[in-house]
């Protein structure tokens, strides 16, 4: 999979092998993001995953 139509460059990343870690216990197969929605008012995201019992506000950081 390749960037899609347009762009030419990554702007943020994410890595959520930490996201929660210091609340709950989780295993690695549990960082399954499925839920990621973007609030363009103030540039944050909220995730949430398959098996997390929270949802989580990030707000990105350019690389």
């Amino acid at each position: 999979m390749g960037l899609p139509i347009g762009v030419d460059s990554i702007q943020y990343y994410l890595d959520n092998r930490t996201i929660g870690t210091e609340i709950y216990d989780h295993k690695a197969q549990d960082n399954e993001m499925n839920g990621i929605a973007y609030n363009n008012q103030d540039s944050t995201l909220y995730v949430t995953g398959k098996m997390w019992p929270y949802l989580f506000e990030i707000k990105p950081v350019a690389l």
